[in-house]
């Protein structure tokens, strides 16, 4: 166990941007612990109440290969309200849950730079307090990593994302900015549809 722990955190670090570091993460956390699902969210802005991104969702199947919710690129996933999800990410602390089928949810928040900046959500038939030490070490790693990385990420006089991680995020951005007006139109087209109802139904 020890050796595959190991080798789960040095395949973790060899990531060198920071969706494939948090795709290592889950992959990490999910191949050593019997989950049935793990979930890393982050938020949009500083403040959860702005949005919470799903990044990624793995599962294992019937066939207990672990499988993907949502495939890796710039679709924005967004979390609907969640009290639990909502009140580790407020608190900063861990929240433990447990479904009407008996399967155990553990959402633990993620700390970088001393920010909130996310949680990641696993969900067990097995008693997930038992794990909690190697939980929290292999996202403390992660946390670590994860401030290095936005550190090479900047320029070191300006502070300013380089030409790289800018256009990876103004890109990220825009999809978020589409996904949010195309909401807006959804519901507008709705409120339409359901005056003309109305004005039918009295007329």
């Amino acid at each position: 166990m020890g050796k595959k722990i190991l080798q789960s955190v040095i395949n973790m670090t060899e990531q060198r941007d920071v969706d494939s570091l948090e795709y290592g993460v889950v992959v990490t956390l999910i191949e050593l612990l019997p989950l049935n699902s793990i979930s890393l969210y982050k938020l949009v802005s500083d403040k959860p109440e702005d949005g919470i991104e799903e990044v990624i969702r793995l599962f294992v199947g019937e066939n207990g290969e672990i499988q993907a919710r949502y495939k890796q690129n710039n679709e924005v996933n967004f979390v609907k309200e969640d009290q639990y999800l909502y009140s580790c990410l407020l608190d900063r602390k861990e929240v433990y849950t447990k479904n009407g089928n008996g399967q155990t949810h553990m959402i633990s928040p993620l700390i970088c730079d001393k920010k909130i900046i996310g949680a990641i959500e696993i969900a067990s038939n097995k008693d997930l307090k038992k794990f909690k030490e190697l939980i929290n070490g292999i996202t403390r790693i992660y946390e670590n990593y994860l401030y290095i990385l936005n550190k090479s990420e900047r320029d070191k006089l300006t502070g300013l994302l380089n030409r790289h991680s800018f256009d990876t995020k103004f890109s990220r951005l825009l999809q978020m900015q589409k996904m949010r007006n195309d909401q807006v139109v959804k519901i507008k087209l709705q409120m339409k549809e359901d005056s003309k109802r109305l004005i039918h139904m009295h007329g």
